[in-house]
């Protein structure tokens, strides 16, 4: 096979903690036809010290002030010559055998212009916390939420030289708004392999106030839909893509303004009101559309609280029912006392989650419900109710205990 020419750009600015590590992960990646280039910001903090001891070993290294994330990959953009093109923040890790992976891909699609795969989520120290399989790529989904993991994207260079550059007057979702612009001229494609590793930490911009990164998302999708002219077209799927990022701006306080809590309720107000299960969906299940289920502190990595608050304005401008709202937040304490029961032992847990199912038939078709629950389960032990559900049978808690406990069942200890 002949490789084709990856070049990888790292913009960096005051990231010495983790820049050096960031340089190896993509060095130790051993890929014969590698062009990497490290722009960095006219960094303070012994950055250029790290970027001086590899120097030899890359493409270019710049260390000048710039105007920020996108304007760095601009740059190192405009320097590249390779054939499939991608940029690697520097907290972030590329996993081994990622380039290999990328370039066999290409080779195989040649039709495929872009293409994302799998990532761990680790936090300051590296240790994994989460991992994301990237899912089949579907527009809508990408609409209503950014489930492309920026470290993992490879592209070619024909698609650069279409799309354009990154947006430099973006800060928080410059990624995001790229993957839309590129959907309208070409089909992502998901590849099924680990790629990289995407760090999570208190310095990083996704740790910041919620609301900085849905004005930029809201604004992006709007482009999108008028430029797409699915503004006039699909009011279904604009309400779809809009619905999760209005009610959050609407009622949650974490950085947004009060002219935009009233101009995100004056367009909610303006659209079908949301039911009870998409309430229990967008605020149960606000990892997946209004920002990360976890918040980055001083002490590591903690999960944030249910966002409860959003509610009581949604009643008070009249987008919700206050009979809605209040089964909204029951529903809304299950998923959360479920979700406490993780740091339970195995018959306790499993126990508690058979015994939800049974009174709250509800959760059957909950989305964050199976999503939590898988996230909770690595050996997939709080699965086993769940198995059982999809056979079309509810096991009895006892029964369900004793199964658990005594690795009765097909798939041995695990029941499954």
């Amino acid at each position: 096979m002949t490789l084709p020419r990856i070049s990888v750009v790292t913009p960096s600015y005051n990231q010495a903690r983790y820049l050096e590590e960031s340089i190896r992960s993509v060095l130790c990646q051993e890929y014969p036809n590698l062009e990497y280039i490290v722009i960095d910001g006219g960094s303070s903090d012994g950055s250029v010290g790290i970027i001086d001891k590899y120097r030899s070993l890359l493409a270019r290294a710049v260390s000048e002030p710039d105007r920020g994330q996108a304007h760095a990959v601009n740059k190192g953009m405009s320097m590249a010559g390779g054939d499939i093109l991608a940029f690697l923040n520097s907290d972030d890790l590329y996993l081994p055998g990622a380039l290999y992976s990328a370039a066999r891909y290409f080779v195989d699609h040649p039709d495929v212009e872009m293409i994302y795969a799998h990532a761990h989520r680790v936090d300051a120290s590296g240790r994994v916390f989460e991992r994301r399989v990237a899912p089949e790529f579907d527009l809508a989904r990408l609409l209503r939420s950014c489930f492309i993991r920026q470290p993992t994207v490879f592209m070619r260079r024909s698609l650069w030289d279409r799309v354009g550059p990154f947006d430099e007057s973006l800060h928080r979702c410059m990624d995001y708004d790229y993957w839309l612009r590129a959907s309208r001229v070409t089909r992502p494609g998901p590849a099924d392999f680990w790629a990289a590793a995407d760090r999570f930490h208190a310095d990083a911009k996704s740790s910041g106030p919620m609301a900085d990164t849905l004005r930029e998302e809201t604004a992006a999708v709007d482009r999108f839909l008028e430029k797409s002219g699915i503004s006039q077209s699909q009011p279904d799927l604009v309400r779809f893509a809009l619905l999760p990022r209005l009610l959050i701006l609407a009622g949650e306080a974490s950085g947004a303004t009060d002219a935009e809590r009233a101009q995100s309720l004056a367009r909610l107000a303006s659209m079908a009101p949301p039911s009870l299960d998409e309430l229990v969906e967008v605020i149960g299940g606000h990892d997946e559309y209004a920002g990360s289920r976890y918040m980055a502190s001083s002490t590591g990595i903690v999960e944030r609280a249910d966002v409860y608050h959003v509610l009581p304005p949604l009643v008070q401008g009249g987008i919700a029912g206050l009979e809605t709202a209040t089964e909204a937040q029951r529903r809304l304490s299950v998923l959360s006392r479920l979700r406490s029961a993780q740091s339970w032992g195995l018959p306790s847990r499993s126990f508690a989650v058979a015994r939800a199912l049974a009174r709250e038939p509800w959760l059957i078709g909950s989305r964050p419900f199976w999503v939590q629950m898988a996230r909770q389960s690595r050996a997939g032990r709080t699965l086993v109710p769940l198995v059982a559900l999809a056979r079309g049978r509810l096991v009895p808690p006892a029964q369900l205990w004793a199964g658990a406990t005594t690795g009765q069942g097909k798939g041995g200890k695990l029941g499954l």
